[in-house]
């Protein structure tokens, strides 16, 4: 079998000697950092896709409950980002996956986008583990992805200088393939990927709390200790002052949908999106959540499906 790695050699491999090189250096600091740690037994993970509120969320969890937290596994993100494709087609163990974030599996939170292609092994390797799903509107969710590199939402598709402003983990955000999702283009492939959130939470959504990133927006405060309650732990930090703090580049959150993505890629979206639009409380032709639909009341949920 040819891994990632392998392919990457064989098309670049200048490139990917000079990367091997770099990351050498790195890693040898990262032996000292690590000495010590312990990965946690029991740690709350912050799951759902880029761009969608997980890092203000897990970071307010955080301090809400004066709990050390990770936010995106940026050493393996910055030097190892091929080694996800490995992980998902088993040519690593996950049991090295964990070893070599030992660092950021060590906290009691731990919020990674990227972790929710592993749910399974996660739950295997954290018995004791407790899981949060965040979901965002799609077509917001998606806008906010391409803000991040300043791209247009109504290209036919992207161009091949553009794909190279993705780096780290975030090809393999824009193209899918590689987990059996299918697009045309771009906002196809980022559509799909929305969905398969979705479906990873409905598929377990007994063992997952969900939460709505728009619901937090309503009620910051109320919202974290709303999942604190959930998850019963503790809130023991007033947290108000530090609700409004931005973790991340902010995107443009006011911009008309039709504008930004034109008329046949906003059709793209709903199109994909729709039948878990619809479980989620999203409303195709308009902004705003359909309060018939409560993702946290699983009888609700039932109902929806």
């Amino acid at each position: 079998m040819i891994t990632h790695k392998l392919q990457t050699f064989i098309k670049h491999p200048v490139k990917a000697v000079q990367h091997r090189l770099q990351v050498g250096a790195i890693d040898a600091q990262r032996l000292l950092q690590v000495r010590g740690k312990r990965i946690c037994d029991d740690p709350i993970f912050v799951l759902g896709n880029q761009k969608s509120g997980t890092t203000i969320m897990a970071a307010l969890l955080g301090k809400a409950t004066r709990r050390q937290t990770t936010l995106d596994l940026v050493y393996f993100n910055n030097n190892h980002a091929a080694d996800y494709y490995e992980v998902y087609a088993k040519t690593m163990s996950f049991r090295k996956f964990l070893e070599t974030n030992c660092l950021e599996f060590s906290n009691p939170i731990i919020k990674e986008p990227n972790l929710a292609h592993y749910y399974a092994e996660l739950t295997k390797y954290f018995p004791l583990g407790k899981f949060i799903m965040i979901v965002r509107d799609p077509r917001d969710n998606i806008r906010s992805i391409l803000n991040r590199f300043k791209l247009p939402g109504n290209l036919t598709d992207m161009t091949d200088e553009q794909r190279k402003l993705l780096i780290g983990p975030w090809p393999m955000v824009f193209d899918g393939s590689w987990c059996g999702l299918k697009g045309n283009n771009y906002i196809e492939m980022l559509a799909s990927r929305w969905v398969l959130f979705v479906e990873t939470y409905l598929a377990h959504q007994r063992e997952m709390l969900l939460c709505r990133y728009e619901d937090f927006l309503d009620d910051k405060l109320g919202e974290i200790h709303q999942i604190c309650q959930d998850l019963d732990i503790t809130v023991n930090t007033d947290i108000r002052d530090q609700v409004d703090v931005q973790y991340q580049p902010k995107g443009q959150r006011n911009v008309d949908w039709l504008e930004f993505f034109g008329q046949e890629n906003l059709d793209r979206i709903n199109t994909i999106c729709k039948p878990a639009m619809d479980k989620m409380g999203y409303q195709v032709d308009q902004h705003g959540i359909n309060n018939d639909v409560h993702p946290r009341i699983a009888a609700k949920m039932n109902q929806a499906i």
